[in-house]
């Protein structure tokens, strides 16, 4: 086997390394910093000749540089938050047409000052999209002759502008093999959007770099690199947090077990949409999918996250047309069958991404199918039990208590009804939303549950009532019972995200009845207690009422 030597660092090379760096954010003036770089990049790389370094030399240099900065900029003690965040999350948007523009709010954001809002409306924003997006595409050759023109209109008085023209200057560099420039404009970026807009923007920007890297069997190299950001950044929900994690996710499942995949995606999908682009969250619903359908065995979760895998694979068709149109309109005819194989790349991946959508869908659905007679043997089950609260429901009532009355008129056991109704229910669900009314509901249940004897049948009755039917109780005990209940009620502290509220509930009484063998006679007693129930709202409601003849 041949003996590879391995550019590995030292502690002692990341410590000096870490050194040089200090110094190159702090470095006063810009031909300062670009001698640093060149300094700095000379002492690492192979030989003092203008030779690239290897492959994997290169991945190991760009790996420890990015983890050695990402750690001095965690530690800066002026850390601001970055003004021009928008900037990234306003690329997923490319092409800007008629046809595919961003939201009002982002656009808002971009051209709040003059110089981007002249920026846009110049004819250097036509070339600079054109550019940027041919990079992606991996076609260097009609990027860079649309962007060099450029050059000497780029300057930070624009910053967005700046941004899109050094983030396609940096990918057409990689796509040239121009290691060693590319890195050292890295560096000068990074360095001059520290200065300019604080730390932020700088992690950043270590992402889009960390990005135009092909790691290959290195690929461990990217995973210690995020690794090095804070777990603030990685789990703040904010867009780094999204380009953090999403990195994370596409790692290889050697890396980066399953388990640990789905509980970024599940953060990730939690975000706003337009943080990630519509083939990142094509990607992301995919393994959801076949996680819930694989490792899970959930086939109605898998299902979901197959349609949403759909939905953006749909996006992803009509960003692909829309990027070809726009190609269309602004580039000649020789320039278009020039990049035609770049699209053509593109077309076909997302076609082998349909089809390999499709077969795994169609088996999952196959496997699934024993589980779908699974099922319907638990349908029986179900059908007694409310789905939100878990608590027994209506058809319980009537169709299963009635054994349990047979069992109480035989050993005359007398039976007490009380439906419970929460009080202004409504304005729960207005203030903060129906996910809070459902989190009401589910603690209310819990709180019953914990509450009241394991004899006593507790139902969820219908909307915010629920229906109590308790065995061998005095009415004194009944009423005690109740209304301790209803002061745990109004005493207990609901807190839903970040809203600390409180509720009162309604209670309607009838006690000591005599065992009900019919629907007649329970549909008696339940009407004399909903009647004690609307007693007790009429009589100003957080109060209890049992029904008198």
């Amino acid at each position: 086997m041949a003996n590879h030597k391995v550019p590995l660092f030292s502690a002692q090379d990341e410590r000096e390394l870490r050194k040089q760096l200090s110094l190159l954010l702090h470095s006063s003036a810009s031909n300062q910093t670009q001698d640093l770089i060149n300094k700095l990049l000379q002492n690492y790389t192979p030989d003092k000749s203008k030779k690239e370094p290897s492959l994997t030399r290169f991945r190991y240099l760009s790996a420890v540089l990015m983890e050695q900065l990402i750690i001095l900029l965690q530690e800066q003690q002026d850390f601001k938050l970055s003004r021009w965040t928008v900037f990234f999350e306003v690329l997923n948007y490319f092409p800007f047409t008629s046809k595919n523009f961003m939201p009002l709010n982002l656009k808002d954001k971009i051209y709040c000052s003059a110089s981007e809002y002249s920026a846009y409306q110049s004819d250097i924003f036509i070339p600079l999209q054109l550019s940027y997006l041919l990079a992606q595409l991996e076609d260097s050759a009609i990027a860079y002759s649309l962007l060099k023109p450029l050059a000497d209109r780029i300057s930070f008085t624009s910053p967005f502008v700046h941004l899109i023209y050094h983030l396609a200057l940096t990918r057409i560099l990689i796509l040239k093999g121009k290691r060693l420039d590319f890195t050292k404009l890295w560096l000068k970026l990074i360095i001059e959007y520290y200065k300019e807009d604080g730390s932020e923007t700088a992690l950043y920007l270590i992402i889009q770099w960390l990005r135009m890297i092909n790691w290959g069997r290195n690929a461990s190299l990217k995973k210690k690199v995020l690794q090095a950001y804070s777990n603030d950044w990685k789990y703040n929900k904010s867009l780094l947090s999204a380009f953090i994690l999403n990195e994370l996710v596409t790692l290889e499942n050697h890396l980066l077990k399953p388990e640990e995949k789905i509980r970024y995606i599940h953060i990730l999908l939690s975000l706003p949409s337009a943080f990630l682009s519509f083939e990142q969250l094509q990607y992301l619903y995919f393994f959801a999918g076949n996680y819930y359908s694989g490792v899970e065995q959930n086939f109605p979760k898998s299902i979901r996250a197959y349609h949403h895998s759909t939905y953006y694979l749909q996006k992803s068709w009509l960003a692909l047309q829309n990027l070809s149109q726009f190609l269309r309109e602004h580039l000649s005819s020789e320039q278009i069958v020039q990049i035609m194989p770049y699209l053509e790349k593109k077309v076909i991946s997302l076609a082998n991404q349909i089809n390999l959508q499709n077969s795994i869908y169609v088996d999952t659905l196959h496997k699934n199918y024993l589980l779908i007679n699974e099922l319907y043997h638990q349908v029986e089950a179900l059908s007694i039990t409310d789905h939100l609260t878990g608590l027994k429901n209506r058809h319980y009532l009537h169709n299963n208590l009635y054994h349990t009355f047979q069992l109480a008129a035989r050993h005359k056991v007398p039976i007490s009804f009380a439906i419970l109704d929460i009080d202004h229910f409504k304005q729960v669900n207005d203030l903060y939303g129906h996910l809070a009314g459902d989190y009401v509901l589910q603690t209310l249940a819990e709180l019953l549950l914990s509450y009241f004897r394991k004899s006593d049948v507790i139902i969820r009755y219908g909307g915010e009532e629920f229906l109590l039917v308790l065995f061998d109780i005095k009415k004194e005990n009944m009423l005690e019972l109740m209304e301790g209940f209803r002061a745990k009620i109004e005493n207990y502290e609901f807190i839903y995200q970040d809203n600390n509220f409180h509720i009162t509930i309604s209670i309607g009484c009838l006690c000591n009845c005599l065992s009900c063998l019919n629907d007649i006679v329970l549909n008696s007693y339940i009407e004399k207690t909903d009647k004690a129930l609307y007693a007790a709202k009429e009589a100003g409601r957080n109060t209890i009422v049992c029904f008198t003849e």
